[in-house]
């Protein structure tokens, strides 16, 4: 896999984290960053609190992207995804809420190579 520095051959590959703090209407998002010119052409997404998780498909679906996704995560890109992997984390166990958390990760084939990305979130038990 290549690093993001050596993905440029003359052009930057451009990655976005967004926690979507559940807001379920992929419209509503997709219009938002629309307005954004860095935001409306970034290669890759990842995004966390995404529920219900069709709204990472909705979004994908808009915006021309393709997708994948699971506990309220989501990896979204210009470019085919393969290589999907669910691994949960070490949970925490705090005195008032305990928390489970989970990586999704999966590889990006750009016309430079292929490019490996992931995102993490914390669930309440």
């Amino acid at each position: 896999m290549l690093p993001l520095a050596l993905c440029a051959g003359g052009r930057d590959l451009s990655v976005v984290t967004l926690n979507m703090a559940k807001e379920p209407s992929a419209a509503k998002i997709a219009a938002e960053l629309r307005e954004v010119a860095a935001l409306r052409d970034a290669d890759v997404f990842l995004l966390q609190e995404v529920a219900p998780q069709t709204t990472a498909d909705d979004l994908a679906k808009a915006l021309g992207l393709h997708t994948v996704g699971s506990n309220e995560l989501a990896i979204l890109s210009r470019y085919k995804l393969r290589d999907v992997r669910v691994r949960p984390l070490p949970r925490y166990d705090l005195v008032f809420h305990s928390r489970s958390r989970y990586v999704l990760s999966a590889t990006a084939d750009t016309p430079w190579g292929p490019v490996g990305s992931s995102t993490r979130t914390s669930t309440r038990a």
